[in-house]
């Protein structure tokens, strides 16, 4: 499970573990009102990223299985507000 927690005294944060496959990395950087973060997830390793009540991502989510990519966070309530199954259901 990721679950990063921007706190209001940091501008950013960077944590990284190292598999036998490669190196997880998650980084957040703080961008005004939003936090821009960044997943780097070695294949074959599987989780999820679960943020806090404060934060979803800007498609609204909560929590989602976590992949390699850049996600814009915004305070919770500024995004829509469907669920990941929701969404992938509408699919």
């Amino acid at each position: 499970e990721i679950s990063p927690r921007p706190i209001d005294a940091l501008s950013y944060a960077e944590a990284w573990h190292d598999f036998p496959g490669g190196r997880l990395l998650v980084r957040w950087e703080r961008q005004g009102e939003e936090i821009l973060l960044t997943l780097e997830i070695p294949e074959g390793v599987r989780g999820n990223l679960v943020l806090n009540q404060d934060w979803q991502t800007e498609e609204g989510y909560g929590w989602m299985p976590a992949v390699s990519g850049t996600y814009r966070l915004l305070r919770s309530g500024r995004a829509s507000t469907h669920t990941y199954e929701e969404r992938q259901n509408a699919k």
